[in-house]
């Protein structure tokens, strides 16, 4: 069996992301969930997130990794930019 480089554990929680997003993950067989991953859920959404977008995206682009760079434009990139774009525009609208 083939060993994932801890580089690439990032890349599956954005894929575990898109996964709860789209409705996928009902197909899949699931931990029971307790509490604490509860109470934690909206932190590592709006904070532990997007510091995991900036920084991989940084480590791979001055790693010149441009297959990991392009896996995290592609997987979180597009959400992460729509949350920034929704937090500075929304208060302008008010």
């Amino acid at each position: 069996m083939k060993k994932i480089p801890i580089r690439f554990i990032p890349l599956l929680w954005f894929v575990y992301l898109w996964a709860g997003f789209l409705g996928v993950s009902k197909y899949f067989p699931t931990i029971e969930k307790s509490e604490f991953v509860d109470d934690m859920f909206p932190f590592l959404i709006l904070i532990v997130t997007p510091l995991i977008f900036i920084i991989g995206t940084v480590y791979s682009y001055s790693k010149k990794d441009w297959w990991l760079f392009g896996g995290y434009m592609i997987l979180a990139g597009i959400p992460v930019i729509w949350f920034f774009l929704g937090v500075l525009i929304t208060p302008l609208l008010k």
